[in-house]
């Protein structure tokens, strides 16, 4: 519908950034690759060319960034977005999870942003989630602790009204674990994946876990499956930022397998 849009209407801003948009974030959902990154940042710049104001094109513009570790853009993507659309909880919670995984942005510009969304938005479990990221990252466990409940809280209010969404029940496993609740959290995990296998998030979600609970010969192992059977260097990525990896990043086979794989193309 949105190339038809465009065929009728070339100038049409609006189906131009939520084309770039679907492009990025699918890519990065299902990692599928075959995603032409000019194609979607020439939608970006021909949108915001049209109309500097839409936020798809910038949230696109981040995952392109954050995939490609082109940090300059990520920046200017980013920034834009806290300082332009506080008010829209879903881009916040892309953009603040694509600038926290970079491992290369000032989190502590993130803070505001992400405390209003968590205040304003009382049903947002994604924003709490990323908001004690933000914490951990900072130093500040205490907070964290404190907002991983807030997330927990709300995950289980949403879970419990839509038992199928698989995403969210990986992510609850995620913040069970976090809440020193590993056992049950790791069989969220695996309940999510198995309802929701072709999801990235599911499958990068339970890695997570696993790292988180430690177990990270599991979470090597996890990683390594979905990550040969693709042969794609997006992989990279998660060896900046994300502090849910930040066990898994010490094991030395998880370095050894991004060598590898850089080496092979």
């Amino acid at each position: 519908m949105l190339l038809r849009a465009i065929e009728l209407d070339p100038d049409f801003a609006r189906a131009l950034g939520a084309l770039a948009e679907c492009h990025a974030v699918r890519d990065f959902r299902y990692w599928v690759g075959g995603t032409d990154n000019e194609q979607v940042l020439g939608y970006a710049r021909r949108a915001l060319e049209l109309d500097p104001g839409l936020p798809e094109p910038h949230l696109a513009r981040s995952y392109i960034a954050m995939m490609a570790h082109d940090l300059p853009m990520l920046r200017d993507s980013v920034d834009w977005i806290m300082a332009n659309d506080p008010d829209h909880p879903q881009t916040i919670e892309w953009a603040s999870f694509a600038a926290m995984a970079s491992g290369a942005y000032e989190v502590e510009r993130l803070l505001p942003v992400l405390e209003r969304a968590v205040e304003k938005f009382p049903d947002r479990y994604r924003s709490a989630s990323n908001l004690s990221d933000c914490y951990t990252m900072l130093g500040r466990p205490i907070d964290a602790a404190r907002t991983n409940t807030v997330a927990l809280e709300r995950l289980v209010d949403h879970i419990r009204r839509s038992p199928e969404d698989g995403h969210a029940r990986s992510l609850l496993g995620v913040v069970m674990v976090r809440e020193g609740k590993v056992e049950d959290g790791l069989a969220q995990n695996r309940r999510a994946e198995a309802s929701t296998p072709d999801d990235a998030r599911v499958w990068y979600n339970h890695v997570c876990a696993l790292s988180l609970a430690q177990k990270t010969d599991e979470a090597l192992a996890k990683f390594a499956a979905r990550a040969l059977e693709l042969r794609s260097s997006r992989f990279d990525w998660p060896t900046h930022g994300d502090p849910d990896l930040a066990n898994l990043r010490k094991h030395p086979g998880f370095q050894a397998l991004l060598e590898s794989m850089r080496a092979s193309g």
